[in-house]
C-alpha cells in the first residue's frame, strides 16, 4: 500500500506527523476581555507603584540608619561599661589597700601625755574621751612622744584600717564595712 500524497505539493505523507511539533493555535480573545502580557514585554510602572517603591525604598533607609545608630550607641554603652568597670575596680583596690593599715592608739590625759591604757580601758566612754575619777582620758590615735606628749597624731580616729592600743588590744578590726567594735584580740 502506498502512502497518499498532499494535494498542497509537499512530499510528506497525509496523516503522519511532521518532525517538529507545531505549537497550538492561540485563542483568539473574545471581545472587550483583557489579555496579559507574555514574560518579554515589560510595561512601564504606574505613577501610584513608584510612589509606593519610593515609600518603601525610604523606610528601608531610615531602618537601616536607626539599626546603625543602634549598634553605635550599644557599642559605646559597652565601651563606658568596661570603663565604669574599670575605674570601680581601680577604686576598690585603692580602697581595700588603704583599709590594711593599722593605726596604733595611746591613752592620753587633757594635756595629750602618755598614761596607763588601764584608765582608758575603765573608764566611762562618751565619743573618743573617756572619764576617769574626773579628769578626761581620751586615745589619741598614731603619732611620736616628743617632749613629754604626743605629737604627729590625732584625736580623731582614721576612717579605715585597724586600730589596737599599746597593750595591744583591739579597739577596731579593719576591712570591708567594719565600723567599730571592741574586746581583745
Amino acid at each position: 500500500m502506498t502512502n497518499p500524497v498532499d494535494p498542497s505539493g509537499s512530499n510528506e505523507p497525509v496523516g503522519q506527523p511532521s518532525a517538529e511539533p507545531q505549537p497550538p493555535p492561540r485563542p483568539r480573545p473574545r471581545r472587550g476581555s483583557v489579555r496579559t502580557q507574555d514574560g518579554d514585554t515589560a510595561a512601564a510602572p504606574s505613577p501610584a507603584a513608584v510612589r509606593r517603591r519610593l515609600i518603601a525604598q525610604d523606610a528601608r533607609d531610615r531602618k537601616y540608619a536607626e539599626d546603625a545608630r543602634h549598634r553605635r550607641n550599644r557599642r559605646n554603652v559597652l565601651i563606658g561599661s568596661g570603663v565604669a568597670i574599670g575605674v570601680v575596680g581601680v577604686a576598690a583596690i585603692v580602697y581595700w589597700s588603704g583599709a590594711s593599715s593599722s593605726t596604733t592608739a595611746h591613752c592620753v590625759d587633757a594635756n595629750d601625755q602618755p598614761v596607763s591604757a588601764s584608765y582608758c580601758d575603765n573608764g566611762s566612754h562618751i565619743g573618743n574621751f573617756f572619764f576617769f575619777g574626773g579628769s578626761q582620758y581620751h586615745y589619741y590615735y598614731g603619732g611620736n612622744v616628743a617632749g613629754g606628749r604626743y605629737a604627729g597624731g590625732s584625736t580623731v580616729a582614721p576612717r579605715n584600717g585597724k586600730i589596737s592600743t599599746d597593750s595591744g588590744k583591739t579597739i577596731r578590726r579593719g576591712g570591708f564595712g567594719g565600723r567599730s567594735s571592741s574586746g581583745s584580740s
